[in-house]
């Protein structure tokens, strides 16, 4: 059975895996005080109005992410950061599962404590005004779609030090310039 709508809340302060989902309702996790990192895999195709809105505690948002694109090899520590350098490019050329994501309008909005979203690499992903607006802390974003597409600013009132890793001459290259974001390209 493939379960196609999800919606609960959890009593847990650790990272919260979300497997076979492929819409996270609206407003399910609104102004939950325990959830600081989620991830999806790459069923994920929506995620809708202000699923995650006011989530105070919310650090890291990961979209099919990879688990060992974090892992630290403690095995062989000094080869660890060209380790690490492998999978992340290795991360960033594979295109997954997905055809297309949707971020829906203030799905973040107000996650105080956001400072790191990771999406996949995918064929589309659309991203609605205010998705992630009032992210004060949100630091990085990693946007490496063939086609993004915003409606007006998803990214209203975050700080300008907001960094978008994404392919160079990209619409979320262009984003970022025209709204004063910085860049680092893949």
């Amino acid at each position: 059975m493939t379960i196609k709508h999800f919606i609960c809340t959890f009593n847990t302060n650790s990272k919260i895996e979300f497997n076979d989902i492929e819409t996270v309702s609206s407003k399910a996790f609104m102004n939950d005080a325990t959830i600081v990192h989620v991830s999806f895999d790459d069923k994920l195709k929506k995620i809708q109005q202000s699923a995650f809105e006011n989530v105070e505690n919310l650090e890291i948002v990961e979209i099919n992410s990879p688990k060992s694109l974090f892992y630290q090899n403690d095995k062989d520590s000094n080869d660890t950061g060209r380790n690490n350098l492998v999978l992340v490019q290795t991360y960033f050329s594979t295109e997954r599962k997905q055809k297309r994501l949707e971020i829906q309008t203030h799905s973040f909005k107000n996650c105080l404590k956001l400072h790191t979203v990771i999406f996949p690499k995918v064929k589309e992903i659309i991203i609605e005004k205010e998705a992630f607006a009032g992210c004060e802390s949100l630091r990085t974003v990693v946007l490496i779609a063939n086609k993004v597409t915003f409606t007006e600013n998803p990214f209203y009132d975050c700080k300008k030090d907001l960094c978008f890793v994404c392919n160079k001459n990209s619409s979320v290259d262009k984003f970022a310039r025209e709204n004063g974001f910085r860049t680092i390209y893949v």
